[in-house]
Formats: structure tokens, sequence, C-alpha cells
């Protein structure tokens, strides 16, 4: 059950920021209104024709949109978002092969501090790969909002508030690596694993 339930959590990961990738993809073909609320009257309107069959389907094209875009989001967590909140990952940062040994170590020693590092992870992955979304919707709308010559407070506030929701996903990103961290090496000190880690062979 536990399992389950985490299995059903991780395809959250992929499918909320897959969402956002497809109303983009939405503004791209279906356009918009000369103002906020009524390009969202207008997509309101849309959404009332959309049967079950539909909704199943855009989950589905959400969640391969997640996916697909999983790897850019972790390019972009790394060379953007942990040097933007660099201040929250002081003696934070690790060797790729010093966390792969660490996170076994708990696996085998840990398994209810082994859960709360996956969740973690799990819940890093979702707000760097919303964050990298929401970046590429307010780059969308001010290249709508310039194309079309929208230059609107209320398209402004919407642009503010895309990017806001960027980078404030993008914070809880290095929130989460902090603690995936930190739980990771308060277990390895606390069970005094530091021996047996030493005999853990590096990978490649």
């Amino acid at each position: 059950m536990g399992s389950f339930k985490f299995g059903l959590f991780d395809v959250f990961v992929y499918t909320l920021p897959g969402l956002v990738y497809l109303f983009c993809i939405l503004l791209i073909f279906h356009g918009v209104q000369p103002t906020v609320r009524d390009t969202a009257l207008n997509y309101a309107l849309h959404a009332k024709s959309i049967d079950a069959n539909s909704v199943f389907l855009g989950f589905v094209i959400s969640y391969i949109l997640g996916f697909a875009s999983h790897p850019f989001g972790f390019t972009y967590f790394n060379l953007i978002g942990k040097k933007i909140w660099r201040k929250h990952l002081i003696g934070k940062e690790m060797a790729i092969s010093s966390l792969v040994k660490e996170t076994i170590l708990v696996r085998h020693h840990s398994q209810g501090n082994l859960t709360f590092v996956e969740i973690c992870t799990a819940l890093r992955a979702m707000s760097f790969n919303l964050s990298l979304a929401f970046l590429v919707l307010t780059i969308l709308v001010l290249i709508i909002m310039c194309s079309c010559s929208l230059h609107t407070f209320d398209w402004i506030v919407l642009v503010l508030i895309t990017f806001g929701l960027s980078m404030v996903t993008l914070n809880r990103a290095a929130a989460f690596h902090n603690w995936t961290v930190t739980m990771l090496q308060s277990t390895v000190e606390v069970l005094k694993l530091h021996e047996i880690k030493s005999h853990i062979p590096d990978k490649g």
C-alpha cells in the first residue's frame, strides 16, 4: 500500500508541471483575448464541452510532457536554482558518489528515514519542474503581449504572478534538496555508519 501511494504521488511529480506545459500549447494554438478576464472566460466556455475521454487524454499528455521535461528541469535546478538560492545550500552540497553511498546506507539501515528522503526527493523534482514550467509560461505570455500589443495592467500582473510562482517553487526545490541531504547526513552520523560508508566502492 505504501509503494502504491508513493507511485501515485510520483505521477503528480510529472502531471502538474505537464498541465502547465499543456496550457502553454493551448495558448499558442488557441490564442488569447484582449484581456486576461476575457481569455479566461473564453477558455472556460470551451471547457464546458470537454468530455471525460478528453480529460483523461489531457492528463496522459500532461504526464508525458512533464516526464519529457524532467531532465531539463533537473539541469535548470542545478545550473540556476542552486546559484539563486545558494545561501540555503551552504554545506549541503555533496558529490554524486557520496550521495549514492549515503542513500544505500539509509536504505539498508533506516527504512523510516528513507521514506522521508524519497518524499523530499519527489517534492524537489515536482518543485523544480513546476518552476521551469511557470518560467516557460512567463516567457510565452511576454511574447504574446509583445506580438499582440497587449500592454494592459492585467497582463502585466499575470506575468508577475507566473514569474513569482516560478521563483517560489524554485525556492521550495532548494528547501527540499536541503532537507534530503540533511536527513541523509544526520542518519549516517546518528547511526554511526561512516565506517560502513568508507567500504562502499565508488561506481564508475
